[in-house]
């Protein structure tokens, strides 16, 4: 409907406005857009309304506020939905009091039967209030009761508790509370094996589900004003001698909560976990990936049960078994429960279409319907595909943003879509992945992307995903990604998994880590592992610990050998041979750590000098020379000379990382550990290997100890933490950043 705040159009079976000014509105699928609890409606020129309609003075334009009107609008809970005319009533939902007053005795019975029920099934306990605390009064619920009048004219009450009082007083977040339901890939894959097992499957919903889930803790609730008096007129006997006036004169009942009750925090968990267990003591296994799909083995076959809430799912190769597994049902939780069997079901708003041997047809047309009721004006043309080539094109400059009515619209209409897609229409996956990155500010490009998109589900509309199954035993994967596509540069994957021949699984998305090359990842994990073994080895254990065990101020091993021997006062064979161990390694790494060390600096100067190869060897061994010759003059004076020399070497390493690391910050995404445990883990025997090679980032380390007594514990503890590791630090990091440059350059073949 154009010209509408919130709201946009629906075919108009009924218009009235009835006495208390309360709008009634049948119409077909409409969805409406609530914000801040107002609901706007432009009825003028609308289909089914009369052409010389007008609408009352007191509501400009044709556009109704039902706020306005003294209309509680509860979104939840005031439609029905019949499934042959997709026609909606808004009913409106009053209070106990005022429902008495506008409906009588209709409405008083409706809230007898709703109390009743409440009562007989053992809902909560009346309390003596002289029993009860002053703070445990103030902590008490409060009670609401709701009255709604269906399509049919009959009334539904509907008792709730304010469970947000158990957030200020009781302490509890959201997620004390949250409950699973079942994921739509385990929905999914379930029905196809149906499909492929030619189950007789039955979907089933559970009336009053959370008043059969205990209440283990002790939670209070008052019943204040008419409600106490309902509840009086339930069980006089009962009730009646626990209830209290207040010091206005209004009766109160205050009631302890045996049972899950609408409106606390912990119901749905409650319900859920009754419900597990009811499934698991039936001889149910809870599958260990997705907590509401459970599998018991019946007559060699499996009988499955799927879960939302109380909406269920049941299929077995039998429909006796199936049959068996209700009537279990309705022996624990009433008579009352709704059964659907045959070949289509419509559950969780997905229709299933099993009338197809061996294969499964999920859809969702009404639910797109409805979609489309909202955006007449987007879809009176139809494309062939969901997306153009500039999908991922975001205009930098220029861009007009939507106003704010047009930017919440198009939020809504994402939100529809990507609900849709997860479910059914996987084929609009990657449009929407890149319009939820949108919602925050989105602009006429991206209002024109989601035009294409509507254009091309109107012109698809009765596409159903379909799938088929000839083998459970064969899965395959189809795994692609793109390359720096987002306006921030990160790339897009997307996934897909098959069961046979039917696609129950898959995803498009934006890249989380920035990695622009496959080879740029695996450098962020082998820089991740050169950096944490310089923390784990050097920082950790000789920093740490090592430097804490010296003999009388000298450190190395032979210094820890004649510790070990003065503590210990014992000269065993073991210990000497460790000691003599010790010994060898510290003369063998003496020999061989300048060596390897001049020998890799000098085979540096192959990046510089081009044919420098010939004279790396002899330009070694003459550097090896000349530091053995020097030695004679003693370690003080040459490190006197080379102190100033390695300051300057750890400054130009520190200088060159610092300049990568401000042109690409990305690259402290090696400083994470889990890149380079899951580089060990993903590359197996061939990250060993690498492995191996990191370690030579360490070689020598153990001089830090071995250097104790020259220099003392406090200045190699400030030099290493202080300059000389985060220098090589950024040292590795500038080597990723270099790396990783040349990896992203473009290779011909």
């Amino acid at each position: 409907m154009k010209g509408n705040k919130y709201a946009t159009g629906a075919k108009y079976n009924q218009l009235s406005v009835n006495q208390l000014g309360a709008v009634h509105l049948a119409y077909r699928g409409q969805r409406y857009l609530l914000k801040d609890g107002v609901v706007n409606v432009n009825l003028a020129g609308m289909p089914g309304v009369p052409e010389d309609w007008e609408p009352p003075t007191q509501y400009a334009d044709g556009v109704i506020n039902l706020n306005t009107i003294d209309a509680k609008f509860a979104p939840k809970s005031d439609f029905d939905v019949d499934e042959h005319i997709l026609g909606i009533i808004m009913a409106q939902q009053y209070s106990l009091r005022k429902g008495i007053e506008l409906f009588g005795e209709r409405a008083e019975v409706a809230a007898v039967d709703e109390l009743s029920q409440i009562h007989h099934m053992d809902t909560y306990t009346p309390m003596d209030h002289t029993k009860l605390t002053p703070e445990q009064k103030r902590k008490a619920l409060s009670a609401l009761f709701f009255l709604t009048e269906k399509r049919d004219g009959k009334m539904k009450g509907r008792h709730v508790a304010v469970g947000s009082k158990q957030r200020s007083f009781d302490g509890y977040k959201k997620s004390d509370g949250a409950s699973p339901t079942v994921s739509t890939n385990g929905l999914i894959i379930t029905s196809a094996i149906d499909a492929q097992e030619g189950r007789d499957v039955a979907v089933m919903d559970i009336p009053g589900a959370y008043l059969h889930a205990f209440n283990n803790e002790f939670v209070l609730m008052c019943l204040r004003g008419k409600l106490a008096e309902m509840m009086v007129k339930v069980d006089p006997k009962l009730y009646r001698k626990y209830v209290t006036t207040s010091a206005k004169g209004e009766p109160i009942l205050y009631v302890k909560l045996n049972k899950a009750l609408y409106g606390l925090l912990k119901s749905a968990l409650l319900w859920y976990k009754k419900l597990r267990g009811e499934l698991e003591e039936m001889g149910f296994v809870v599958n260990e990936y997705d907590p509401c799909v459970a599998n018991c083995t019946v007559e060699g076959s499996q009988l499955t049960v799927t879960w939302h809430v109380d909406d269920l799912k049941v299929s077995h190769v039998n429909p006796n078994v199936v049959t068996k597994f209700i009537l279990d049902m309705a022996k624990i939780y009433g008579p009352n429960i709704t059964v659907s069997r045959g070949e289509t079901h419509d559950y969780l708003g997905m229709d299933l279409d099993y009338s197809t041997k061996g294969a499964v047809k999920v859809s969702m047309i009404k639910y797109l319907r409805k979609v489309f009721e909202d955006f007449p004006e987007l879809i009176k043309s139809t494309r062939d595909s969901p997306a153009a080539d500039h999908l991922f094109k975001v205009r930098e400059e220029g861009a007009r943003l939507l106003p704010e009515e047009q930017a919440q619209a198009f939020h809504h209409a994402v939100a529809q879509l990507l609900f849709l897609c997860m479910r059914a229409r996987p084929d609009i996956q990657t449009p929407i992945a890149f319009l939820t990155k949108r919602v925050r500010a989105p602009d006429e490009d991206d209002w024109g992307k989601l035009k294409r998109v509507l254009q091309y589900l109107k012109g698809t509309m009765y596409l159903k995903l379909t799938l088929t199954v000839d083998s459970l035993n064969t899965i395959r994967w189809w795994v692609d990604a793109s390359y720096g596509v987002h306006a921030d540069l990160k790339g897009h994957t997307g996934m897909m998994m098959s069961l046979g021949k039917g696609a129950v699984m898959s995803f498009s998305r934006g890249q989380k880590l920035n990695c622009r090359s496959s080879t740029e990842a695996e450098i962020i994990g082998i820089v991740s592992l050169l950096i944490w073994t310089l923390m784990i080895i050097v920082t950790l254990k000789y920093v740490v610990f090592l430097l804490n065990a010296d003999n009388l101020g000298e450190g190395g091993d032979l210094a820890l050998f004649a510790r070990i021997v003065r503590v210990s006062r014992k000269r065993t064979p073991l210990l000497i041979a460790l000691g003599i161990a010790g010994a060898s390694f510290f003369f063998g790494d003496a020999i061989l750590t300048p060596a390897i060390s001049v020998l890799a600096a000098v085979e540096g100067m192959e990046f510089i000098v081009p044919g420098f190869d010939p004279y790396v060897l002899p330009v070694a061994m003459a550097v090896l020379v000349a530091l053995f010759l020097s030695q004679r003059w003693g370690t003080g004076r040459i490190s006197f000379v080379f102190g100033p020399v390695m300051a300057i070497w750890f400054l130009t390493l520190a200088g060159t990382g610092l300049k990568a690391l401000l042109d690409a910050p990305d690259m402290l995404y090696a400083l994470s550990p889990h890149w380079g445990i899951g580089f060990l883990l993903e590359h197996g025997g061939i990250g060993l290997i690498v492995l191996s090679g990191v370690f030579l980032a360490v070689t020598g380390a153990e001089a830090l100890y071995a250097d104790l007594g020259h220099f003392g514990r406090a200045p190699i503890r400030l030099a290493w933490n202080l300059f000389v590791l985060p220098s090589l630090v950024l040292n590795y990091l500038h080597a990723y950043s270099t790396i990783a440059a040349r990896s992203r350059q473009p290779t011909w073949r």
